[in-house]
């Protein structure tokens, strides 16, 4: 009786051409009262990370590995996730609130227990709230330069010889910056009208082969890659997309600006220490 409603959501409810062996079921269950889910305390959690809280879905023999360790309740929401030895993944997010319709149904939703007969009054998955929104010609303008400052980060620390620092720059490059301007060339190239996913996971989908292929190429570096010429690579596909997307978005870009701040930081590898 606690159970009051089950929907399953995303890509499993869609059934499309994106689910395959590796995709999750994203299970959604409504219940009068999150207690029972909830750990007592950490320490309830053995060494074999067993907590009573979770008999619900655990059977030590199937589990492989569950997310968060011990959960914790936020605005009435409970995330339990959990990936089994054979391969089944579920990820549960358990509501004390009745059946309602919230953005995560936008990917897709399906009810399968309704007990209180809310299904009927919910509203057909649009998918708007997962497309990529047009930034605002101000959030345009900060993005750009919050990549130039951080821009500089790399060059001063592969001069400085602390290549992991420089690695973690250039990672917050590409996958927060680049990522973003990745999301908004594939935007405006669609209306506003289409996800990527989570993280570029559909980037291959939306994105033009030969810049995919160049992306792509920045991120595979490994032994022996030239950690100057990606740095310069980066900054230069950062701007082939910047440039036609401030148009597109009614912002200016600061090419006098770019130049000048991408030049600095070129002129540091043969700059002296002291």
């Amino acid at each position: 009786e606690d159970v009051r409603s089950v929907v399953l959501t995303s890509s499993r409810a869609r059934n499309d051409d994106s689910v395959d062996m590796l995709s999750d079921y994203d299970m959604e269950i409504f219940v009068r009262d999150l207690g029972p889910y909830l750990s007592i305390t950490e320490s309830a959690v053995s060494a074999e990370n067993q907590d009573p809280a979770d008999a619900w879905f655990e059977e030590k023999s199937a589990l492989l590995v569950k997310w968060p360790l011990v959960p914790e309740a936020e605005d009435h929401w409970l995330t339990r996730l959990v990936q089994y030895r054979d391969g089944l993944r579920i990820d549960f997010q358990i509501c004390d609130l009745p059946l309602h319709y919230h953005a995560t149904f936008d990917a897709g939703y399906r009810v399968l227990i309704d007990k209180d007969d809310i299904a009927r009054t919910l509203p057909k998955a649009n998918g708007a709230a997962l497309h990529i929104h047009r930034p605002t010609p101000e959030r345009f303008a900060r993005r750009i330069n919050a990549f130039l400052w951080d821009c500089l980060y790399v060059p001063k620390a592969l001069r400085r010889g602390e290549e992991f620092f420089a690695f973690t720059m250039l990672a917050d490059l590409h996958f927060r910056f680049l990522r973003e301007m990745l999301e908004w060339h594939i935007g405006a190239g669609h209306g506003w009208s289409v996800s990527s996913n989570k993280a570029g996971r559909w980037f291959r989908r939306f994105l033009e082969p030969e810049l995919y292929a160049r992306v792509i190429s920045l991120i595979d570096g490994g032994a022996g890659t030239d950690h100057w010429d990606t740095w310069t690579k980066t900054r230069d596909i950062f701007q082939v997309l910047a440039e036609p997307l401030a148009q597109a978005v009614g912002a200016a870009f600061p090419a006098e600006q770019y130049r000048a701040v991408l030049e600095f930081g070129q002129s540091l590898q043969d700059a002296p220490l002291e």
